[in-house]
């Protein structure tokens, strides 16, 4: 027989179905002021295990979460793929230009071209959600991209513009994501990026801006969550990231 439970938040009575799931009813209300419960005391759980102190100091931000953890080299198809694609924007023959993966000179994965800001840092903390989506979509270079790119550096539109391209791949990225998101981050300059990737923020990188714009603490909490459950989160400061657990 079912036993009535109440939610934690509204302590109403709880139907058989939310009974289930949890302690919390179906109302959203209840559902965010449970979740901010929960992450409040996992930034002091996160806190207390590091040593560092004042938790309250850290602004909590929920920010998405890809872990890919393995990496490849760019594969011949991939390589013919995306020059492919560049060369649709340039309005190249494709029997034109055709290099080989052997005959690039690949970025050092060592030299990361991310500035450290502190919106750059809470941005890689998820580890490339968004650098995920560019796996299938060529880095989202469009038309526009390169005509900023021939605009702003005075580059002729045709094989230049795809040896600056290739110039920036890494040694190796990481398994069916962006060809440039290696694990030091974006190996693409950020004057050479789609717009997009220079310009979108999810909704945690937004509330940290605001929080940034208003002068408030440099200090976050950034937090990934996946079905529903924290996966893992990021403390960040101006001067250093780390990392729980």
């Amino acid at each position: 027989m079912h036993t009535s439970k109440e939610c934690q938040i509204c302590h109403q009575a709880l139907t058989m179905h939310e009974s289930y799931a949890g302690n919390v009813c179906s109302n959203w209300r209840c559902k965010d002021e449970a979740l901010q419960q929960e992450l409040v005391s996992f930034r002091k759980k996160a806190c207390t295990d590091l040593g560092c102190d004042h938790p309250s100091q850290y602004h909590i931000i929920v920010i998405p979460e890809k872990s890919i953890r393995q990496t490849e080299q760019v594969t011949e198809t991939q390589l013919a793929d995306f020059v492919a694609h560049l060369k649709s924007l340039l309005g190249i023959k494709v029997l034109e230009y055709s290099p080989s993966v052997l005959s690039i000179s690949h970025t050092q994965e060592a030299a990361s071209t991310i500035p450290t800001s502190t919106l750059t840092k809470i941005c890689a903390a998820c580890e490339g959600y968004c650098c995920h989506h560019g796996g299938s979509r060529h880095a989202f270079i469009q038309q526009a991209t390169i005509n900023r790119i021939t605009d702003e550096h005075s580059i002729e539109p045709g094989p230049e513009i795809i040896a600056l391209f290739l110039s920036h791949l890494s040694a190796t990225h990481y398994v069916n994501s962006c060809v440039y998101h290696s694990r030091q981050g974006c190996s693409l300059p950020p004057e050479f990026r789609a717009n997009i990737c220079n310009q979108y923020e999810c909704k945690g990188l937004q509330q940290a801006s605001e929080k940034l714009a208003g002068n408030d603490s440099q200090r976050f909490f950034a937090v990934s969550r996946r079905d529903n459950q924290i996966v893992k989160a990021n403390f960040i400061d101006q001067d250093k990231t780390r990392h729980y657990p």
